[in-house]
């Protein structure tokens, strides 16, 4: 059954990092920003991350590292754009 036990530890580590960072999301992202005289509303952001953080959930069910990879790298990327959109709203308000 443990055809590569290696590969199986790695996988056991990356959803143990997962694991940690969805409770410091959770935790961390506050649901509203004050941006100098701007209040920015995070909850939207926070629900898009929770949705993302369900599918790295199902793909947990179905372990492949390979997923993994692609979803952190989506994530990552969802993230800053989401940031660099929001930089541009500030500068344009």
């Amino acid at each position: 059954m443990d055809d590569n036990p290696c590969k199986i530890d790695q996988l056991k580590e990356v959803i143990f990092k997962y694991n940690q960072m969805e409770v410091e999301l959770k935790t961390q992202i506050p649901d509203i920003v004050e941006v100098s005289i701007f209040q920015q509303q995070e909850q939207e952001r926070k629900k898009i991350m929770q949705r993302q953080l369900e599918n790295i959930e199902q793909i947990k069910e179905n372990p492949n590292i390979e997923k993994f990879k692609i979803s952190k790298n989506l994530l990552k990327k969802n993230f800053l754009m989401q940031l660099t959109n929001q930089k541009c709203k500030l500068r344009n308000a």
